[in-house]
């Protein structure tokens, strides 16, 4: 008798061009993983009819659905098609200075001679990356705190002597980045046709009309980061031979650890933090019509992002933010070997707590939950709830 194990699954998906119908057999890309479900479930209900026999008279079954997940470790452009799926969105190349003229201030601020950093869509919280200037403190990789015409002031640069500005030094936003549209013209609608190939049982399963529901990131100290997401889909279908033909290997970037992480918060690093999650949610919901076992569709909600940061108990700052809503902003990064590089960036956040826990060991711990809103209007913001950024080392 053949039994098999994970080590022997693949899971391999492609984007469907319209919900429920599989794509093409070529094209498709592997999967990393952790733990993957992906199950064909179906509503059962019993007769309510009431027998002198006083036991149930029969039983019917419903509407199929596909209940999934798909629990990875962070890794830039392994997950990238799923998250942009989530934020209904579409990668973005990070701008750049150009032939701009640049210069540095020496305490963290670069200069250009006019407007270009506004001009060229530069916005706070963005991870960027410096070439050219003479003192080597003021070149490499950087967080934006603040855009203004004519200056790009950055967090974490070591201090030097001013440089005036010069040709030959560019700045950049390092890799791509991910918003949620404003215009709903410019929103996707992604479903995939996900694969399960059992190849010691010749078993295939595919998993058709599936949506990203929902994705929870998580950071600890001592960890990988990790990214789980729940997956919502119209069926399953089981085969004995494979459906896609030849997936493309999953990239081989780093794994990011909360070890090379840092939060900042409205723009200041906060070097005692212990935990941070978020959970970004598309609120779905399947429908169901009569006459049909499938549902026709999966529909679209609100994208809702909440999460929750715990940092050593040091000074009352968090907690008269919390106690008078103000309104401030989260950018979370990680990297990895090279350039590889992961950042959750939140405009605009308002605390929902301050609590403190009280141990005989150990330093006093705060938990902040939170929630991310859509931020006001601006030219130096990015208008979405959330923002990610990625970078994979060429």
């Amino acid at each position: 008798m053949a039994l098999t194990s994970g080590v022997l699954r693949e899971i391999s998906y492609s984007k469907e061009s319209a919900f429920g119908v599989k794509p093409g057999k070529t094209g498709a890309k592997r999967l990393r993983r952790v733990t993957a479900e992906i199950n064909l479930e179906r509503e059962t209900f019993e007769s309510a009819e009431i027998t002198s026999t006083a036991q149930t008279s029969d039983m019917r079954s419903g509407t199929d659905s596909v209940k999934g997940s798909l629990n990875g470790e962070v890794s830039p452009g392994s997950y990238s098609d799923f998250y942009a799926s989530l934020l209904r969105g579409t990668w973005k190349n990070g701008v750049t200075t150009g032939s701009i003229e640049l210069g540095c201030d020496g305490n963290g601020k670069f200069t250009d001679a006019a407007n270009g950093f506004v001009t060229a869509g530069f916005k706070v919280g963005d991870v960027i990356k410096v070439d050219g200037f003479t003192a080597p403190g003021f070149n490499g990789v950087f967080t934006v705190s603040a855009v203004a015409a004519g200056e790009l002031t950055v967090s974490d640069m070591k201090t030097g002597s001013p440089e005036v500005a010069a040709a030959g030094k560019t700045i950049s936003v390092l890799g791509k980045k991910l918003v949620i549209p404003l215009d709903g013209s410019e929103r996707t609608n992604d479903s995939y046709s996900i694969e399960s190939w059992f190849s010691n049982l010749s078993i295939s399963e595919v998993a058709t009309g599936v949506k990203i529901s929902e994705c929870e990131i998580s950071v600890q100290p001592n960890a990988m980061a990790t990214n789980n997401f729940t997956l919502m889909g119209r069926t399953v279908e089981q085969g004995d031979t494979r459906y896609f033909t030849n997936p493309t290997p999953p990239p081989t970037t780093s794994v990011l650890a909360g070890s090379k992480g840092a939060l900042y918060l409205s723009g200041q690093k906060i070097a005692t933090v212990t935990a941070f999650s978020l959970n970004i949610s598309g609120n779905m919901e399947s429908a169901t019509i009569v006459g049909a076992r499938q549902a026709p569709d999966i529909f679209l909600g609100r994208v809702k992002a909440t999460g929750e940061m715990s940092m050593y108990f040091e000074n009352n700052t968090v907690f008269q933010n919390f106690v008078n809503e103000t309104d401030m902003s989260v950018v979370f990064t990680l990297f990895g070997d090279g350039e590889d590089m992961f950042a959750i960036k939140l405009p605009r956040i308002k605390l929902g707590g301050a609590s403190k826990n009280d141990a005989e060991v150990g330093g006093v711990i705060q938990t902040v939950p939170f929630t991310a809103l859509l931020p006001k209007s601006s030219t130096t913001e990015d208008q979405s709830t959330v923002v990610l950024q990625e970078n994979i080392t060429v």
